[in-house]
């Protein structure tokens, strides 16, 4: 109860939003000022220029929210060295975001990329050591040891790309991360330390405050630098809000959470695996792709989409305080609902195909 009367929380959590905010307007001066636009093609859903750099408007509510942290709240001193590990793995993944969507990237250098930042928080302590077991009414765990830092290194790039595959539509991925953060955030209060109460908020105040400007039509693309950025958050919260649980507890919580980027990125691996292609190979074969070619529009999809997400957020948030045996169940059940649910869009898409023109039918 002490973390709800900080009012530091409030103060992070408006400093980080008005910083994106404002500084998104300045990246959209710069992005025209130096054509830094990106131009439609036949992958792409928009139709004219929009302007890429919102993720440096993103890292500057993040910088300037930590800077806070570190300079105006005497506690920090306890984690300054998580602060650290915030500040160079999310000024990593902004640089490499912005090198990519100005001069391009391929899927090797991305994995290259993440498997670094992965090492780099493994080293720093945020990592997935232990899986428990709850079956019998016992509890077992092991330890990873070793394939511990392949299991953190996997998060992280698995994380990383599922928000990069679902910056398709506007404001799908500023939107998603705002209610994927304020979901932990809930989940986090009884439990967590102040630091990880703090980032769910900062990510909160930077989503909502790019999702003014994000959302359709959207005025400026957060591009890479912006979707790598918030992938990386969001796979470091997760991980620092359940270092003191095993990890198949508490990662299923913040998989729950995270239910449309998370099925949404390993339905794409697998699908394109099976196919023999590459699985990291950009496609429009994504969820949000898929309900706009049944006819949906671009808004409704993403409205659509926001309240699976909110609908999951609000179950994620039940299951937490809910017995091990119980979060296992509800998690195979919801895994099953998306799996009747991808069916059923393949089922609509191939009536689609082969409903014939209204020329025909007459």
């Amino acid at each position: 109860m002490d973390n709800f009367i900080n009012p530091n929380l409030l103060i992070i959590f408006i400093v980080s939003l008005l910083t994106c905010w404002i500084v998104t307007f300045l990246m959209r001066k710069i992005a025209f000022r130096f054509d830094i636009m990106d131009f439609p093609d036949e992958r792409k859903i928009h139709t004219y220029p929009v302007p890429y750099l919102g993720g440096i408007a993103i890292f500057s509510g993040l910088w300037i929210a930590i800077l806070y942290l570190r300079f105006f709240y005497p506690p920090s001193f306890f984690f300054k060295r998580e602060l650290e590990a915030i500040f160079i793995g999310s000024g990593a993944a902004c640089l490499f975001g912005i090198w990519d969507d100005i001069r391009g990237s391929g899927a090797p250098q991305k994995i290259i990329f993440q498997t670094a930042i992965g090492i780099l928080m493994y080293l720093y302590g945020f990592r997935i050591e232990m899986v428990t077991f709850p079956f019998g009414g016992v509890e077992k765990v092991l330890s990873l040891k070793t394939a511990g830092l392949l299991v953190t290194i996997f998060w992280y790039i698995f994380i990383m790309n599922a928000i990069n595959l679902i910056d398709g539509l506007d404001g799908l991925a500023s939107g998603v991360s705002a209610i994927v953060s304020l979901t932990i955030f809930l989940i986090s209060f009884d439990n967590s330390s102040f630091l990880p109460l703090s980032l769910s908020l900062i990510i909160l105040g930077v989503s909502v405050a790019f999702l003014y400007h994000n959302f359709f039509p959207a005025k400026i693309f957060m591009g890479d630098a912006g979707s790598l950025l918030l992938g990386f958050l969001l796979a470091t919260l997760t991980l620092m809000s359940s270092t003191k649980t095993p990890a198949l507890l508490a990662l299923i919580i913040p998989i729950i959470a995270m239910g449309i980027p998370v099925v949404d990125a390993g339905y794409s691996f697998l699908r394109r695996t099976i196919n023999k292609k590459h699985p990291f190979k950009a496609d429009k074969r994504h969820l949000h792709h898929r309900l706009m070619a049944l006819g949906l529009s671009h808004k409704r999809v993403v409205i659509l989409i926001y309240y699976i997400s909110g609908f999951l957020g609000l179950l994620a948030y039940i299951l937490s305080k809910s017995s091990p045996q119980v979060l296992l169940l509800a998690a195979l059940l919801i895994g099953i609902g998306f799996f009747i649910l991808i069916e059923n869009i393949s089922f609509l898409e191939k009536g689609k195909n082969n409903t014939p023109p209204l020329s025909a039918q007459r």
